[in-house]
């Protein structure tokens, strides 16, 4: 998924991982990397904050097992257990 925030950024979550890229002479590179045990991630939303000049940007997650989670500085914190009785595959934010 990319940033809309930031061009140069493309995530990528799959089974206990989360995976930041960024774009670099025609390259990816790999910007932060977090492994969580025991979430399959199929759903990511991006939000953003604004602080002055600086927009910092964070992923929301939604997993297999109905959890929703913040992947925020590098750190996955699951939000809220078992949001959902099936698995989280849509996100939106409104």
């Amino acid at each position: 998924m990319f940033n809309p925030y930031v061009r140069e950024e493309i995530c990528v979550a799959g089974v206990d991982l989360i995976r930041i890229y960024q774009v670099k002479e025609s390259q990816l590179v790999v910007q932060e990397e977090c492994r969580v045990a025991k979430q399959h991630f199929q759903a990511l939303v991006y939000t953003s904050s604004v602080f002055g000049n600086d927009i910092e940007s964070d992923l929301i997650t939604g997993s297999t097992n109905g959890d929703i989670g913040l992947y925020v500085c590098g750190k996955f914190i699951v939000s809220r257990e078992k949001a959902h009785p099936g698995g989280v595959r849509c996100l939106r934010l409104a």
